[in-house]
């Protein structure tokens, strides 16, 4: 799965970008449920989410983070 092989760092974060960018709305929200999904099994916290994403260098483009 490209999810996997991102956070493996087997694929660059670009090719994750356009990969996801190329679903559907549908397929995106199916993918951020799974990516969910991974984080509840790897024991993610609310302290990790603001690191991960200045890690990805990704900035946010929908929404807002938020301790909701």
């Amino acid at each position: 799965m490209i999810l996997n092989e991102l956070a493996q760092g087997l694929r660059p974060i670009s090719q994750g970008i356009d990969w996801f960018e190329a679903l559907t709305d549908e397929a995106q929200s199916e993918a951020l449920r799974d990516l969910c999904q991974f984080c509840v099994q790897a024991r993610a916290t609310s302290d990790d989410g603001p690191e991960s994403i200045r890690r990805s260098s990704l900035g946010l483009s929908r929404g807002e983070l938020s301790d909701a």
